[in-house]
């Protein structure tokens, strides 16, 4: 069978975030089976820093690019990277207009998605949402949830997909798991608000206030960072919490091995490779019922459900989980073979089957 010949717009290595991590090592695997011929092309920001004028005449340039490429190349698709929300439909209505107007099949794959952009009422985004889905040939989400919220806004059903992340659950395969003295509990992410780090932190008070030597390690950086830090000081925490900064993805597998739960209360997600990352090493997760987590989690099998912004229910969870240590190593078992389903040779095939049905030629 003749490979697919698919272009991949891909977030920047520079730039934040879980992306990059896992797409890479999935176009390496779709390029190692020999179905599909893959090639990269420029797309989106390339540092965080960059400037308004710098993004403007890259983004033009990019778009540019792209359509050279159609017009030279001719691929069967082309898979973007992308999220739904205001800032990325600015850039990919752009992306999906000139593909429909050349008649180029493109897949957009949307790591999250905010539903402010169509709840907010504003016939603006409203256009631009609908512009930049039409001009698609599907749209890959990751969660039933995000599916069900699109078609219930008006999009059509057949348009979107539900599709996983890569974990490369290898990275931690065969790896002894040592139990910290005092527990250690692990937050790992951006440091947004929708993340819930203060949470973790006034939960971490209250347990330490009822006596547990329970200590916390935080891994990341971000905007909301000096203030958890001001937190920690005014809850008297400072001897009890380690904030690392940010950490290379390799540097992040022994925390990930080293901790005894973790604890990710955010808000607001799409498929969190910290959670994902935490089944693979084993690690029991405590975490709220989102999205990919909801879809494919089941408590105590893999994981302890709560509740956003309630610490004292996230503390509550916690507790329970350090007194009943079964639970946990059941928990972190269930969690090794649940990751071994998300691997990228796995996900490979099913995008593959994807991208078949798409170009009609399955």
């Amino acid at each position: 069978m003749t490979p697919l010949r698919v272009r991949f717009g891909t977030i920047h290595p520079g730039m934040p975030g879980g992306i990059y991590v896992t797409e890479k090592p999935f176009e390496d695997a779709l390029a190692a089976g020999g179905e599909v011929e893959v090639r990269s092309i420029p797309f989106g920001r390339r540092f965080p820093d960059e400037s308004r004028a710098g993004r403007i005449a890259r983004r033009a340039a990019d778009l540019a690019g792209f359509v050279l490429t159609l017009l030279r190349e001719r691929p069967d698709l082309v898979h973007l990277n992308s999220a739904f929300d205001r800032r990325a439909l600015v850039r990919d209505v752009g992306y999906a207009t000139l593909a429909r107007l050349l008649g180029q099949r493109v897949f957009f794959k949307f790591h999250g998605s905010d539903p402010t952009v169509l709840e907010s009422g504003s016939r603006f985004w409203r256009w631009m949402a609908a512009a930049t889905i039409r001009g698609a040939a599907a749209i890959g989400v990751l969660s039933t949830e995000e599916r069900d919220w699109f078609v219930a806004h008006g999009f059509p059903a057949g348009k979107f997909h539900v599709v996983k992340n890569a974990v490369d659950w290898r990275r931690f395969d065969g790896a002894e798991r040592r139990a910290p003295s005092p527990p250690r509990l692990l937050f790992i992410a951006r440091m947004v608000p929708t993340k819930g780090l203060l949470d973790v932190l006034r939960a971490l008070a209250l347990l330490r206030g009822a006596g547990r030597d329970v200590t916390l390690l935080c891994v990341g950086d971000g905007p909301e960072r000096p203030a958890a830090e001001a937190l920690t000081r005014e809850l008297g925490l400072g001897g009890a919490v380690v904030f690392t900064g940010f950490l290379p993805e390799a540097e992040t597998r022994r925390h990930y091995l080293e901790a005894s739960a973790l604890v990710f209360p955010t808000r607001r997600e799409g498929f969190s490779m910290t959670i994902f990352q935490s089944l693979a090493a084993g690690l029991p997760v405590i975490t709220t019922r989102l999205r990919a987590a909801a879809d494919h989690l089941r408590e105590p099998d893999h994981c302890l459900w709560v509740e956003p912004a309630r610490p004292d229910r996230l503390a509550e969870r916690v507790a329970w989980l350090l007194d009943h240590p079964e639970v946990a190593e059941a928990m972190s078992h269930n969690g090794r073979a649940l990751a071994r389903g998300f691997g990228v040779e796995t996900v490979a095939a099913e995008y593959l089957a994807l991208y078949r049905r798409l170009c009609g030629s399955a």
